[in-house]
């Protein structure tokens, strides 16, 4: 599962990378530190809003909001 949501973050369409970010909160096996990584990565990279608070989102539910502000 981790696998396909990592195929929509790294998708060039902003709608399946907001759309990923979305998701990644619903999964119940959590998140490792290279998605961690990559949220924190689009939430302070991304050229698009919608997706950069997708990802500051997702970062938040997962208990890893303190990481997204060291990158």
């Amino acid at each position: 599962m981790q696998a396909m949501v990592a195929e929509l973050l790294n998708s060039s369409s902003w709608r399946d990378r907001s759309k990923g970010c979305q998701f990644i909160p619903k999964l119940k096996c959590g998140t490792n530190r290279d998605m961690t990584q990559k949220l924190s990565y689009l939430m302070w990279n991304d050229w698009n809003k919608e997706v950069r608070i997708a990802a500051a989102q997702a970062l938040g539910k997962t208990g890893n909001g303190k990481v997204g502000h060291f990158y």
